[in-house]
């Protein structure tokens, strides 16, 4: 019933026991969590804590804005906890720690435009660095200014991109089997540049189908961000979900609703 979904929602996730106060407080002091207004503020804290939260707003109350926020703060908040070494209520968490996803490319976008303009910084130290948001999807339906963040643009960057893009310019042309042999070469190089992208990063950015692209076979991600909630379709929503250890879904039910071209899946309800 209600009453066991709001217990199991409440549930805290494995990192943030009875002593992740201290952390919390860091995480959102750290990040641009803290120049969010107090109800913001106090969503970012809990959700921070919770194996699940939802949040509701009418349009212009700065959902979006907040959830970045939030995203910098659970990033800040791991890193944090690397930092300082504890590995009691850490899972044995390790790479991306976000997964933040939205039903259209747009709102995907929206939400890697708030993150790589954020003047977040984590680590320790002089080591200290800009997020690392990787934005994973097809190049041609990304906003041309954020076409650096997508992966393929990383990993092509990489040495073994860049090895990977010199086999295959020897190779153009060539259709013999020396040839072919060189492609998958470059294959496998620019697929093992890829992983290497991904497992660095703090952000991986997708939308809800493209959450279950095979390069993330194998993740587990700390947090789910579903932004505009309310438009995604439930079995869309839960890819990234089932992803993740605990998730934030948010939007407003007032709004569009899910896109739904099925008559049948339609007169289901």
């Amino acid at each position: 019933g209600r009453e066991s979904v709001a217990r199991l929602a409440a549930t805290p996730p494995p990192w943030a026991g009875k002593d992740a106060s201290g952390a919390v407080k860091r995480a959102v002091n750290g990040t641009r969590a803290a120049t969010l207004n107090a109800s913001q503020q106090t969503a970012v804290r809990r959700a921070l804590t919770r194996t699940l939260s939802v949040w509701q707003g009418p349009p212009g109350t700065g959902k979006t804005r907040a959830l970045c926020a939030y995203v910098e703060a659970c990033v800040f908040f791991a890193r944090d906890e690397n930092k300082n070494g504890s590995r009691k209520n850490n899972a044995g968490f390790s790479g991306p720690a976000v997964l933040a996803c939205a039903a259209s490319n747009v709102a995907v976008d929206n939400i890697v435009d708030g993150l790589c303009g954020s003047d977040t910084r984590v680590g320790v130290g002089n080591s200290r660095r800009p997020l690392r948001v990787v934005r994973i999807g097809s190049p041609a339906k990304v906003q041309a200014k954020l076409v650096n963040s997508t992966l393929g643009a990383q990993a092509a960057l990489t040495p073994l991109g860049v090895k990977a893009s010199a086999i295959r310019a020897a190779a153009r042309g060539d259709y013999t089997a020396k040839g072919a042999s060189a492609r998958r070469l470059a294959l496998q190089l620019e697929t093992q540049a890829a992983q290497f992208v991904l497992r660095n990063a703090d952000v991986v950015c997708a939308t809800c189908v493209g959450a279950g692209d095979d390069l993330l076979e194998g993740f587990t991600f700390r947090v789910a961000c579903v932004d505009e909630a309310a438009q995604c379709p439930e079995p869309a929503a839960l890819i990234p979900i089932a992803k993740a250890l605990s998730a934030v879904l948010v939007g407003d039910a007032k709004q569009l609703p899910p896109t739904v071209t099925s008559v049948d899946a339609q007169r289901a309800g």
